[in-house]
């Protein structure tokens, strides 16, 4: 306990630092009027000196600005106020004209919970525990070690061959893994099938982590117009939170055989 204290006191040490170096948001800051200040964000993230180019970074986000307001006013035809909060942005995401795009990007992101993500990443250590597997800890901390380079590997990946196909078939693929992890987890001798789920698992993280788990935020951010873009990530992330909250209450009932779901739904 004393040795959680303190890794999670170090955590938040370094949070709190890190904080007081974090940049606005140079569009926040050009769209109050604080051009001057922007420039001097935008400078703290590139970190090299050319005023030609942060000016004229500037002067594009004035202008995309300018376009977004200008198509905002010609568009909005009432307001809609929920609490006394401004959610006309977020009520055109669901129009006709971008109904499409936001359900994409929702789905873009929120796949990765459905997919499995909330299974292999929050209970890989319990489930090896739970099949037998001695050293169940470090089989778990050699995964995230794999996962974290295939997630490294992505980068490159999601220019070469693009956001749809790195989100559409890898699915299938992790599907029937799950389903062939789902198989082996009911072999009577669980020593000779751990093996093969510790191997399953193994394939379905890199899977995971150069498909969606890289590239479904990407899309999602990418897929919306500039004027919604704030409203459209602020639903997928509701979304993919609520999908979340679905898969870690659901999850332990499937994994551990002590519990049983049906027995509170019945």
């Amino acid at each position: 306990m004393v040795m959680s204290g303190l890794l999670l006191t170090f955590f938040v040490v370094i949070l709190v630092t890190a904080w007081f170096f974090f940049p606005e948001s140079p569009y926040w800051l050009v769209r109050y009027g604080k051009s001057a200040q922007a420039k001097k964000e935008l400078r703290k993230v590139y970190g090299f000196n050319d005023d030609n180019f942060y000016d004229i970074e500037i002067r594009r986000m004035e202008e995309e600005i300018r376009l977004a307001a200008q198509i905002q006013e010609t568009a909005a035809t009432h307001n809609y106020k929920f609490l006394g909060v401004d959610m006309s942005a977020e009520v055109e995401c669901f129009k006709s004209k971008n109904r499409k795009r936001t359900f994409t990007a929702i789905f873009a992101a929120s796949g990765q919970q459905m997919i499995g993500a909330t299974f292999v990443i929050g209970y890989a250590t319990y489930f090896l525990e739970l099949i037998h597997v001695k050293a169940y800890f470090d089989a778990s901390v050699v995964l995230y070690v794999v996962m974290l380079l295939s997630c490294m590997a992505a980068f490159p990946l999601t220019e070469i061959l693009g956001r749809r196909t790195l989100i559409v078939w890898p699915q299938f693929a992790l599907c029937f893994i799950l389903l062939v992890i789902g198989i082996l987890g009911c072999v009577p001798d669980q020593t000779k099938a751990s093996w093969g789920i510790i191997v399953f698992i193994y394939l379905w993280s890199i899977i995971f982590q150069l498909s969606i788990g890289a590239t479904g935020f990407v899309l999602a951010s990418e897929i919306a117009t500039m004027r919604l873009r704030g409203a459209t990530q602020g639903l997928v992330t509701i979304s993919n939170a609520v999908w979340g909250l679905v898969m870690q209450f659901t999850i332990p009932y499937m994994v551990s055989s002590d519990m049983n779901l049906f027995r509170y739904i019945g």
